[in-house]
């Protein structure tokens, strides 16, 4: 027998483990064999807005047993005699099991047991098992009942859900839903970075993730909700998100593109993505700031430098050791890079002034910078130096 069933994504691997239970079962009992195969997945949408994956499985087998076995009586152990309850059949059992031990026949194992059953086959053999035993004789689970049963489990607890008083109302519950729309959630994230700003989940006000995904699914007329620009930005950071996957991306950026390539959101993923929207307001600024930079200088001249800004250090081991990057920009807004080869004392934010050759003119992301090379730069005071545009 086989038959196809729609199992929910929570739900399947609780379902393969108990027919993998029943597949051993069947094999060490000589019987039909029982099996699972998924067939498609389907995303499917359980309540408004909220969505799942359900997997199409296809199942075969009965429940496995010994064939042509069936249950003939029960024994209630005394301490000098039994007492029989016989539920099969009309001849009576033996009179050797009036006060026979409790013991099963099946398994040999030695066990405190008070009821044994009597199990009688096709020839008209009887043999005396343990409760645990006896399922070998009389069948084990349904498989079919098992997917079911599994089908049924995720129905009840959406229609729960509908029940439960707008105050209680969570839309994860407790993950039995997996996905929600992209362009919607991102939404409420731009309209939430829009008004209040980012926050973590170690902030006590709440993280910008989870507040969003409250919002979105609020059962509350009084909820704000995002406007068209808050649309439109959530369309622009999902684009700016999928097009970072030509880049060779690592780390954060590559969750960032990983998790809005597609148009559904996997819920556990929520906090990457409404931190999406302001990694995408940094990236503007970046290249808007960069818009204004152009190329300094002949390659290979040396030049003078009134005021730099620092904008960014960072250290890099590689085969030669380490390097160290230096960022930064001129009251014009171009861009600088200089590698150093020992550690100098700047930081983010300090005006310095000296020289440097250059030593190329390459593009970035569509931004232009001067490399430098052969630097002797220095710290200058703050009020020494006018204020970069």
């Amino acid at each position: 027998m086989y038959a196809t069933y729609k199992i929910p994504d929570a739900n399947l691997e609780q379902l393969k483990a108990e027919i993998s239970g029943l597949t051993a079962l069947a094999r060490k009992l000589n019987a039909e064999p029982v099996t699972l195969e998924v067939m498609e997945v389907v995303l499917t949408e359980a309540s408004p807005g909220l969505f799942r994956n359900v997997h199409h499985v296809v199942i075969t087998g009965q429940p496995p047993q010994l064939k042509g076995w069936a249950f003939r009586a029960k024994l209630d152990h005394g301490a000098e005699s039994n007492v029989i309850t016989s539920l099969w059949g009309s001849a009576d059992l033996p009179v050797a099991y009036h006060t026979v031990e409790p013991k099963c026949e099946h398994c040999n194992l030695a066990r405190n047991r008070v009821t044994t059953y009597v199990v009688e086959n096709e020839a008209g053999t009887l043999r005396q098992v343990g409760s645990t035993c006896l399922k070998d004789f009389t069948g084990h689970a349904n498989p079919h009942a098992l997917a079911e049963l599994y089908t049924m489990v995720q129905m009840f607890c959406d229609d729960a859900a509908e029940q439960v008083p707008d105050s209680e109302f969570d839309p994860i519950g407790g993950g039995r839903i997996s996905y929600i729309q992209a362009e919607t959630y991102m939404a409420y994230a731009a309209r939430a970075v829009r008004v209040d700003g980012y926050t973590k989940r170690s902030d006590p006000l709440g993280a910008t993730a989870d507040l969003c995904l409250s919002a979105q699914f609020s059962r509350s007329p009084e909820t704000p909700q995002p406007e068209e620009k808050d649309f439109e930005k959530a369309r622009q950071v999902i684009l700016w998100a999928r097009n970072l996957g030509s880049e060779g991306l690592n780390g954060y950026l590559w969750n960032v593109f990983t998790v809005l390539a597609d148009d559904y959101i996997l819920i556990r993923h929520i906090g990457i993505a409404a931190s999406a929207i302001v990694a995408y307001n940094r990236a503007t600024e970046r290249q808007l700031e960069g818009a204004a930079s152009e190329f300094v200088g002949e390659v290979k001249k040396r030049l003078m430098f009134p005021h730099l800004e620092v904008t960014f250090v960072r250290a890099f081991d590689g085969n030669y050791g380490t390097t160290y990057l230096h960022k930064m920009v001129d009251p014009e807004g171009n861009q600088f890079t200089w590698w150093a080869s020992i550690p100098e004392p700047f930081d983010v934010g300090d005006m310095l002034t000296g020289k440097g050759s250059v030593k190329d003119h390459e593009v970035y992301r569509e931004v232009k910078q001067t490399v430098l090379t052969r630097c002797r730069l220095e710290r200058i005071s703050d009020a020494a130096a006018p204020p970069l545009c």
